[in-house]
């Protein structure tokens, strides 16, 4: 088979050393630690990893650049900082903005330059009325403070439901969805349900094989052996054994051993071993055979 090579997450926090002088993450073996490169990041992503990580500001580890992975972990991670940095930084251009309006209405007869000529402020506000004009559409309460993120988060999870329910109503009759709420009643939004799903992905790749052909039981039924292979990144001859198991058993059942002889039973195996290693069985008797039978074993394994 021709080797594989692997993207692995570019992040300097798993090449990270420990006081025994061990990396936090390996590479290699059958099973590494260290975690592939999912999502691709883009320049300015990488410019803001590059300005806040303490590794390669000290020069110990290479400036990451555009296209570089990483995986969901740390690419949903730094997103999140970002986006939190971008925001720090409307509102301090939105103090700005006042400050320049108050100082050229100012009788000092200084100018000063506005940011409303900005074009990322242009776009932003842009932004924020488009969507505004969505939220209007589904019957959302629009948002007027935008910095509240939990609120937009929550406005476009309720806007994501309204539209399924109206797609739902359009699709032929054999691909209705009979609970198109049930998400909904998960208490849980649609950014947890993706983190949740990410760790999911986490546990696959350091599980055994038995265990994987486990999880891929639970891909929807219409999924083709390469399409479940591919998200959980396993292969198609466990992607076909799994829709065997679950045909068989059902979502998480076990797989089967056919290595020949299966294992005995445990009560029975006991059982051995206690006949065994009784004193009246191995103990030694002077001109006598050391052969014993124990009727009522013999009848529990004919059973």
């Amino acid at each position: 088979m021709p080797y594989k090579s692997h993207i692995w997450c570019s992040h300097p926090c798993h090449d990270e050393v420990s006081s025994d002088g061990k990396k936090r993450c390996s590479k290699i073996g059958q099973k590494p630690s260290h975690p592939k490169g999912k999502r691709s990041i883009n320049e300015q992503l990488a410019i803001y990893i590059n300005s806040h990580t303490e590794s390669i500001l000290n020069g110990t580890f290479t400036k990451l650049s555009e296209d570089d992975y990483l995986c969901e972990t740390c690419f949903t991670k730094e997103e999140n900082l970002f986006m939190n940095d971008e925001e720090t930084n409307m509102d301090t251009d939105d103090c700005e903005e006042s400050l320049n309006y108050n100082n050229l209405h100012d009788d000092s007869g200084f100018q000063q330059w506005s940011p409303m000529d900005d074009d990322d402020h242009v776009e932003h506000e842009d932004i924020k009325l488009k969507l505004n004009q969505v939220f209007h559409l589904v019957n959302v309460k629009k948002i007027d403070d935008f910095r509240n993120t939990k609120q937009i988060s929550n406005a476009i999870d309720v806007t994501y439901f309204k539209l399924r329910e109206w797609s739902n109503t359009i699709m032929p009759s054999s691909l209705h969805d009979e609970k198109p709420e049930i998400f909904n009643s998960l208490n849980v939004s649609i950014d947890d349900a993706v983190s949740i799903l990410n760790h999911l992905r986490e546990l696959f790749s350091s599980s055994d094989s038995n265990e994987q052909k486990r999880l891929l039981t639970m891909l929807p039924p219409h999924w083709a052996r390469d399409r479940m292979a591919n998200w959980f990144g396993g292969s198609e001859h466990q992607a076909r054994h799994s829709v065997d198991l679950r045909t068989a058993g059902g979502i998480f059942s076990k797989p089967e051993d056919r290595r020949g002889n299966k294992s005995l039973d445990e009560q029975i195996e006991l059982a051995l071993h206690n006949f065994y290693t009784s004193d009246e069985v191995s103990r030694e008797t002077s001109y006598k055979k050391q052969v014993g039978w124990n009727h009522q074993l013999t009848n529990n394994l004919n059973d």
